[in-house]
């Protein structure tokens, strides 16, 4: 992968992460949106029915209107009912309960408990409040007949705490108008957090647009990379598939045999002549290691395995000729490889070997006769004096002239002399005891070596050998015969000179 490519990768996955934070973002955002909403309308709901200037200013005109009620009923000669006075009595105790301090209080009693606590003087304005109350509820209920005297000291208790009262309305107002205010502070706050919040989720919103036209984008170029790298891993996989094909058709084609095993000893390729080397079918031979294939292989690629097999455990590479039993030779090439395998061609020279005999055969001798030629008497000569000790060691050399040839291969015709020529040599060959070479030099000319090592009766060796030699030969209808000279050239030891000399 290219660095561009990986920077790309990279994008795209940072990109993934801000999507996923947009929209959590978005979510927690659309949650407190609603949570915010939701407390205000609560915070509306509970702020009108709750007002605390009303309820006090509620309190007061009922203060107002008992004292009023009570100074009424007693003027001499009152209408009233002493149960309208203990009607407006009960009505104003009721009202004053919410007043104390509690915390069981809830709704508008809960805040008007909240505004007692401002000032402990409301406190105690109440509790004044409540004793003239407790007055006026002993004198209406002395009995039938009303105490008028307690009711006239409820009066002036009361009439004492006008003035006390009209000033706990006006604070109660202010204290309302101050809730209202720092409601309102609080409401326009929440608003203002709202209108930005909104705004921050349209900016979310927009990133999260911008976000996806992004990532769109790069998956598109992705997209288009991807085709394209398809198609070059397309052509790529076609041209390793002709390759393949050519590799397999020149490996199976080849003249050699070809094995490779890899670092775990097993083999890894191989071609149909290996194959047919081992006479293993291709379809078992997959993942044999070389101990298997030993083992199940025949005994040609046993002797050729054991050949190279101090060589493959030494990893070093090596060329050896084998000359099997079966009169087959190959030449097995191993060379070790850098992880840690092997591989070998086998080929089998027996052709090549056999090719190389016939030409050294034809070098070496004549080849009207067969006989060994001038050269291969030569090398004779050589390697019998390499083997030779020194001490008490004899050679003879007969150099043989066969006599009137000349006048038969004239007469007669090459024909009848190269065939003559070839009868000679053939009763030499056969006629010969052990320890004698024979060779021929050229035309008429022939040669015997002795390498018997020790002194012989040379003189009457040439006389049998002129005998065998000079018995008529039957060549075609033609009965011939030939004379043979022979000169006798011996070497001892004791010599000074060499016999190649």
């Amino acid at each position: 992968m290219s660095s561009n490519e990986a920077n790309q990768l990279g994008i795209i996955r940072l990109l993934n992460w801000l999507l996923v934070g947009t929209v959590v973002l978005f979510a927690a955002a659309t949650y407190y949106v609603s949570s915010i909403e939701a407390e205000r309308q609560h915070a509306h709901d509970t702020f009108s029915p709750y007002e605390v200037a009303f309820a006090v200013a509620q309190t007061v005109n009922e203060f107002l209107r008992f004292e009023q009620t009570l100074a009424m009923y007693s003027l001499p000669g009152s209408q009233l009912s002493i149960d309208d006075v203990r009607l407006r009595l009960d009505i104003i105790i009721g009202r004053l309960q919410q007043f104390e301090r509690s915390t069981d209080h809830v709704g508008e009693e809960r805040l008007v408990v909240n505004f007692m606590h401002t000032n402990p003087g409301y406190g105690e304005t109440m509790t004044e409040v409540k004793k003239a109350l407790d007055i006026a509820d002993i004198a209406l209920n002395s009995g039938d007949t009303p105490n008028m005297a307690l009711v006239h000291t409820s009066l002036r208790a009361l009439n004492r705490l006008d003035s006390k009262m009209a000033s706990f309305a006006a604070q109660a107002s202010s204290y309302s108008a101050q809730l209202y205010a720092g409601d309102k502070r609080e409401l326009q706050d929440i608003a203002s957090f709202s209108e930005i919040l909104k705004a921050i989720l349209i900016g979310c919103g927009a990133l999260l647009v911008g976000v996806l036209t992004l990532k769109l984008r790069l998956l598109d170029r992705t997209q288009v990379k991807l085709r394209d790298l398809t198609a070059e891993l397309t052509r790529t996989m076609q041209s390793v598939t002709v390759q393949n094909e050519r590799f397999d058709a020149a490996l199976n084609n080849m003249s050699h045999a070809l094995c490779m095993f890899d670092k775990h000893r097993k083999l890894a390729v191989y071609n149909s002549r290996f194959s047919a080397l081992t006479c293993i079918d291709e379809s078992e031979l997959e993942g044999l290691s070389i101990n298997a294939l030993r083992k199940k292989g025949n005994r040609t690629f046993q002797y050729l395995y054991d050949a190279i097999a101090p060589s493959v455990i030494k990893r070093r590479p090596q060329l050896v000729i084998t000359d099997l039993p079966n009169k087959h030779s190959y030449a097995v090439n191993q060379t070790p490889m850098a992880n840690g395998g092997w591989l070998a061609t086998f080929e089998d020279i027996s052709g090549v070997r056999a090719a190389e005999a016939r030409i050294t055969h034809m070098a070496l001798h004549d080849s009207l006769t067969g006989l060994p030629n001038r050269a291969h008497f030569r090398q004779r000569l050589e390697h019998v004096l390499g083997q030779k000790d020194e001490k008490d060691s004899h050679m003879a050399f007969f150099f043989l002239d066969l006599d009137k040839f000349k006048d038969i291969n004239d007469t007669l015709g090459h024909q009848v002399g190269d065939d003559l020529l070839r009868a000679v040599a053939a009763r030499m060959l056969a006629a010969l005891p052990d320890g004698y070479f024979p060779a021929r030099f050229g035309g008429d000319e022939f040669a015997v070596m002795s390498t018997l090592g020790k002194a012989k009766d040379h003189q009457g060796f040439s006389v049998w050998l002129i005998d065998q030699l000079s018995r008529p030969y039957l060549i075609g209808t033609n009965s011939l015969r030939v004379g043979v000279s022979i000169g006798i050239a011996t070497w001892s030891s004791d010599l000074r000179f060499r016999p190649r000399n």
